[in-house]
């Protein structure tokens, strides 16, 4: 059983292009969105009410960072979304005018990018295309448009995974299509994997042990000269007072018997659990202080790091947040798997 599990915390953005409320589009949508844990949150952009322009041509993005024009594409452009959903009803083998207007304003992501040497900046996020057709035209021309629009948006978007089609409505309605919740749950379960390429081995603070530079436990062996380094950086950014010896910067791994200012490990330990992730009570004001105290590191590692000891630190401890973020939606798919 589920029990008092904690709810999911990833934020859904819809851009819908079809104008029909009810529809075989919205019928989809409606599905898709059963299928996600409890507790997303969900933000649907209705192309057809947005009033968001087509891009002009003006060029102002040529010279100046952003778009020119000032209406409702700033739901986009905040960047809050964990998944992106683009669905539409195929018009002439396409997306619809009004969705295709608002594909037209990530020009600026191009030109801010070509013309001043602006890098995409946008948090990566995953992607999933919904297609709704009578019979008679093809998919490809959408699914190459969305592709393009992924990719603009940072999306990671896997047309065999994650494209949902129900493209002979004319025939079989989208509730009678055999095989649409075969390939709702064949997105879900992309969208929500963890990708294992990353090879991350997150503590219990969220800290990833497989990028810090102390950690000597199999296969991530250090020499001498690399942990006396580590034990310079240490000292360099504040993490310690005085260069230490390197058997004392090194690190298998954090234990309940090791001194943890925050008691993460222990405290883990006395729950039952591998993470704080996994916690009724997380965050709790604990772990907020410590997310907090580690953010007050960053400016000085920007400061004093070289770019490729700072991406390092980056990954072993400033993203904890983010780590056990992603971890709750794995241990909540895992729990949801069991009470089914």
């Amino acid at each position: 059983m589920l029990g008092s599990a904690k709810e999911c915390c990833m934020k859904v953005l819809v851009l819908n292009g079809s104008p029909r409320p009810n529809g075989d589009t919205a019928c989809v949508l409606e599905a898709l969105k059963n299928r996600f844990p409890r507790g997303t949150e969900f933000d649907v952009l209705n192309a057809y009410e947005a009033d968001i322009q087509p891009c002009n041509d003006c060029r102002y993005c040529w010279e100046n960072e952003g778009c020119s024009i000032k209406d409702n594409m700033n739901n986009l452009w905040k960047d809050d979304c964990d998944v992106l959903v683009l669905a539409s009803p195929l018009y002439m083998s396409f997306v619809t005018p009004p969705l295709f207007s608002i594909i037209t304003r990530l020009n600026a992501i191009w030109s801010n990018s070509y013309f001043l040497k602006k890098p995409n900046t946008l948090k990566p996020k995953k992607g999933i295309l919904i297609l709704i057709g009578g019979g008679d035209g093809c998919p490809d021309p959408a699914i190459n448009i969305a592709k393009t629009a992924f990719h603009f948006l940072n999306v990671h978007f896997d047309p065999d995974l994650d494209c949902i089609r129900s493209l002979n409505t004319n025939n079989i309605p989208v509730r009678d299509d055999p095989g649409l919740a075969g390939q709702i749950d064949t997105a879900i379960k992309h969208i929500m994997e963890k990708d294992m390429a990353e090879n991350k081995i997150i503590a219990a603070c969220g800290n990833d042990c497989s990028a810090c530079p102390r950690y000597v436990a199999r296969p991530y062996e250090k020499t001498d000269d690399e942990l006396h380094h580590t034990a310079e950086l240490w000292m360099k950014i504040g993490y310690r007072d005085h260069i230490v010896s390197n058997e004392e910067i090194a690190c298998t791994g954090c234990k309940p018997e090791n001194w943890c200012r925050y008691h993460a490990v222990k405290c883990c330990e006395e729950k039952g659990i591998i993470t704080c992730a996994e916690c009724d009570e997380y965050p709790c004001a604990n772990m907020q202080d410590c997310f907090s105290v580690t953010e007050s590191f960053e400016p000085k590692c920007r400061q004093v790091c070289s770019e490729q000891e700072y991406e390092t630190l980056k990954k072993a401890f400033f993203e904890k947040e983010q780590n056990l973020k992603e971890l709750q939606k794995d241990w909540f798919m895992n729990a949801s798997s069991r009470e089914d």
